[in-house]
């Protein structure tokens, strides 16, 4: 990043969710819980699933009684308190039982990921999103953020960069689409 003279600064995930930068998406999203939950089965087919894990909530509660994440369960939300039981068998790891409330205001929690991304596109003010090839195919991680997008007038970036990286190789390199992009848009373009 010196090299291109871009300043740089490390955002942490978790100090986003203390700020409350995620809260009043996660009220948004629960208030359009049937319609948040149709457009992840909708691009959930175009990925070849045929329907949402079990797993899948919008909001995922740390548990105050043994901190896990992934084994909390929200029984009830009423755009305030979050209810919620830990649970969940995981295969790698099981609830512990406790049921217990939080406040979405006291951010113990996690967004679902497929929510997580264009909401902090949205409040970072992301200008632009770069990404392998893969996550820009139709039902790939992209496409549910594309929709939310749509759906909630959330902040679109202005640039949506895919770049065809190849595993095997470990490389980058340009399509033919990146053929029409201005100059300057190609030095953010890593090729090895």
């Amino acid at each position: 990043m010196k090299d291109l003279e871009i300043s740089s600064r490390i955002i942490r995930a978790n100090d986003l969710v203390k700020s409350g930068k995620y809260d009043p998406y996660a009220i948004l999203f629960y208030r359009e819980k049937m319609k948040v939950e149709e457009i992840a089965l909708r691009t959930a087919k175009l990925s070849g699933i045929t329907g949402l894990p079990d797993w899948v909530d919008i909001v995922m509660p740390i548990c105050e009684y043994c901190g896990r994440i992934a084994t909390t369960r929200v029984t009830d939300f009423d755009g305030s308190i979050v209810e919620y039981t830990c649970d969940k068998d995981v295969k790698y790891t099981k609830g512990c039982g406790y049921k217990g409330r939080m406040r979405i205001s006291n951010q113990r929690y996690k967004l679902f990921w497929r929510l997580d991304w264009p909401s902090r596109q949205d409040f970072l003010k992301v200008s632009a999103e770069l990404a392998g090839i893969d996550h820009h195919t139709l039902g790939s991680s992209w496409t549910p953020r594309l929709l939310f997008i749509m759906k909630y007038s959330i902040r679109r970036p202005q640039l949506d960069i895919d770049l065809d990286l190849s595993s095997s190789m470990g490389k980058s390199t340009l399509n033919p689409r990146h053929w029409t992009w201005r100059p300057e848009l190609l030095s953010f373009v890593p090729l090895h």
